[in-house]
C-alpha cells in the first residue's frame, strides 16, 4: 500500500499539508510487483516448508489523489489496478482492487518545518467483491477494513523522520485451497494486524 500522493516516502507517511499559499493538491501513480505474495506450505517443528504457490507474480498500480484544506486536513484516494496475477493455477486478466479512502488531521507542529509534528488518520478499504460479483477474489477482500494511525514526524537539522503507529482492523478472511498427497485442504487465516513504520532521510531546504 502506498503513502498518499505528494508525500517524500512510498512506505511510510509523512503527511503534508497546505500551509499558506503552497500546493492544495496533488496525484501519483506507483507500481508495485510482488514475488510470491501467497504461498501454501506446512508448519513443522517451528519451521515452514512450503509446498507450492498460490499466486507467483503479481502487478499492481495504484492511482492516488490527495487534497489538503485549512492547514490542517489531508484527504487521499487510492484505486489499485492489478494487471498480473498468475501461477501454475492461476492467470487472471487485469481487475480492479478494493479502493482506499482516507483522512489525516494535524494535530502538533508542521512535519517538514518542526522538529517534532503529531497526527492522526484513518483509512478505510471499500470490498467490491462484496458489491460486484465479477471482482475476483485474488484482489478484493470480504469485508471492509479500517486503519486508524498515530503518525509522527518531522526535521532535525538535515534529518527528515516519520514513524507510524496503526491497527489494521479486518474481520477474520480464510483461504481454503486442497493439496493433492497432503490433505484434502489447508486453511489460510488473515485478521486484525499491529503495523509500526520508521523512515528517515536527509532533508536540505
Amino acid at each position: 500500500e502506498p503513502t498518499a500522493a505528494g508525500e517524500w516516502s512510498f512506505a511510510v507517511d509523512h503527511p503534508w499539508y497546505n500551509e499558506g499559499a503552497g500546493r492544495r493538491y496533488a496525484a501519483g501513480l506507483t507500481l508495485n510487483y510482488a514475488h510470491k505474495p501467497f504461498v501454501l506450505g506446512l508448519l513443522k517443528g517451528g519451521g515452514f516448508s512450503e509446498q507450492r504457490d498460490i499466486i507467483t507474480h503479481q502487478l499492481i498500480t495504484h492511482l492516488d489523489v490527495a487534497a489538503s484544506f485549512l492547514d490542517r486536513v489531508l484527504v487521499t484516494a487510492s484505486l489499485p489496478v492489478v494487471w498480473v496475477t498468475r501461477s501454475d493455477s492461476v492467470d487472471q486478466g487485469v481487475a480492479v482492487g478494493d479502493p482506499r479512502l482516507g483522512i489525516t488531521g494535524r494535530g502538533l507542529g508542521q512535519p517538514y518545518k518542526d522538529p517534532i509534528s503529531m497526527s492522526f488518520g484513518i483509512q478505510l478499504w471499500l470490498p467490491l467483491r462484496g458489491m460486484i460479483a465479477s471482482v475476483p477474489d485474488t484482489v478484493s477482500d470480504q469485508s471492509a477494513r479500517f486503519l486508524p494511525r498515530l503518525i509522527l514526524g518531522g526535521v532535525w537539522k538535515k534529518l527528515l523522520w516519520s514513524s507510524t503507529l496503526g491497527l489494521l482492523i479486518r474481520p477474520e478472511a480464510r483461504a481454503i485451497v486442497s493439496v493433492p498427497g497432503i490433505s484434502t485442504g489447508q486453511a489460510g487465516r488473515a485478521g486484525t494486524e499491529l503495523q509500526l513504520g520508521l523512515a528517515a532521510s536527509y532533508f536540505d531546504q
